[in-house]
């Protein structure tokens, strides 16, 4: 990909790191169910209301922890989502990420790992603030977060992985983000053009594709104002285009 990545200050914040390959990394193949493709499909009826992350770095926690853990959570217990109570904190993920005190962001492995190794607290237990990005949980909050860990996290490497992954999950895919994806008439992201400036890389959470049109539609973290009512849409081939990687988290049965 012929492209350079400029410093200028994006309108919306960023905040993923592409995870580097590691030949340990579990591909998501064992863990597709058997099942026919649909023609369409969207959990977006099934999603929190969409998350504003403001001027922190935090796309990948919102993507894994209040979209895809919520998602997963809210259809096993029939949860109301627009309760916080029932929703799961950015905040508890970037707060332990790695590089820190610096507000660069977090690969999707490394917030897929915590929750597998610790789970993640509501976000009534430990609310989003900004200036908090560098405060840990506490002893109630990892308590509480235990119930709520993963069982496993695998890479998705081809887009038939993808839509089969998505007939009954959402996943998480790291993208980089050019100018043209920040204001993208009704979210509709554009291919990237020859030599364009990169601005940085983007974690969203799909939930949804159109086989017909060959689309993707995601959960973005930058409020309503932005794109479809906060959500967007992306052909198959731009995404291949932008991936840095794609992960999606399998759920375990809550345990305390």
């Amino acid at each position: 990909m012929a492209s350079s990545v400029t410093p200028s200050m994006p309108r919306y914040a960023l905040g993923c790191i592409k995870d580097p390959y590691d030949h340990r990394d579990y591909s998501i193949t064992p863990f597709l169910k058997a099942t026919s493709l649909a023609e369409q499909v969207d959990h977006s009826p099934l999603l929190p209301p969409v998350f504003d992350q403001g001027p922190a770095g935090t796309c990948v926690a919102c993507a894994t922890a209040y979209y895809d853990k919520t998602f997963q959570k809210g259809l096993e217990h029939h949860w109301t989502l627009a309760d916080p109570h029932h929703q799961f904190s950015p905040l508890y993920i970037y707060s332990q990420r790695r590089k820190q005190p610096a507000d660069e962001g977090m690969t999707i492995r490394e917030a897929m790992k915590i929750i597998q190794e610790q789970g993640v607290c509501s976000l009534d237990c430990m609310p989003y603030n900004v200036q908090r990005i560098n405060v840990p949980p506490t002893p109630e909050q990892r308590k509480a977060a235990t119930p709520y860990r993963a069982k496993s996290y695998a890479r998705l490497n081809s887009v038939i992985e993808m839509e089969a992954y998505l007939m009954t999950n959402c996943f998480v895919a790291g993208v980089m983000v050019h100018e043209r994806f920040m204001d993208a008439p009704g979210g509709i992201i554009p291919m990237p053009e020859p030599g364009c400036q990169y601005l940085g890389g983007h974690a969203i959470c799909i939930v949804g594709f159109d086989r017909r049109n060959r689309i993707f539609k995601f959960a973005n973290s930058w409020g309503t104002q932005w794109g479809d009512h906060g959500f967007g849409h992306i052909g198959y081939t731009t995404l291949q285009a932008l991936l840095m990687d794609a992960w999606g988290m399998v759920d375990a049965p809550e345990r305390g």
